[in-house]
């Protein structure tokens, strides 16, 4: 393999093991490995999950980076070595497209909340909408927040009086 001179490199040990640390924990890790967890029966997922990476999931992860260590080149000039393989590469990079688009799309969604909530009216604050169901209500229907916070507190200090 013919490694080209203008290719870049860590300048410490440092720098390299924390973009192996944002390259394996992402979004998915924080976002959804709690719901899977859940779902999947709670701590009893853990110990297949556990076995799984202990067997599969870290040993691939240092093939992947000593193989990229050692080759000095990308993932698709990297499997040259072998003609076989040579569809591994174009695997990996189209699986890695295909995880770009998906996590674009979840982080979207907390972005258009973010700038939808900027506004005077909130879009999921009434029950005018082709998404809204009949069991739709507004809870703040004729009152104001003030007032509402204002009866609550007087509720709340009535058992005191």
């Amino acid at each position: 393999i013919q490694s080209s001179p203008e290719r870049g490199s860590w300048a410490n040990k440092t720098e390299f093991i924390l973009s192996c640390l944002g390259y394996a924990i992402g979004i998915g890790n924080v976002w959804r490995f709690p719901y899977l967890c859940y779902r999947n029966g709670g701590g009893a997922f853990l110990v297949p999950y556990l076995l799984m990476l202990g067997l599969c999931g870290i040993p691939l992860f240092f093939m992947e980076t000593s193989l990229g260590q050692f080759a000095n080149t990308g993932c698709i000039t990297l499997f040259r070595i072998c003609p076989l393989f040579k569809g591994a590469g174009f695997t990996i990079v189209v699986v890695n497209l295909i995880c770009t688009a998906y996590y674009n799309v979840v982080i979207s969604y907390p972005i258009y909340f973010l700038i939808m909530s900027l506004r005077p009216t909130l879009p999921w604050e009434n029950c005018d909408h082709e998404w809204n169901t009949e069991n739709c209500m507004k809870p703040l229907d004729g009152s104001h927040e003030t007032n509402l916070f204002q009866m609550c507190s007087v509720i709340s200090l009535h058992k005191y009086v």
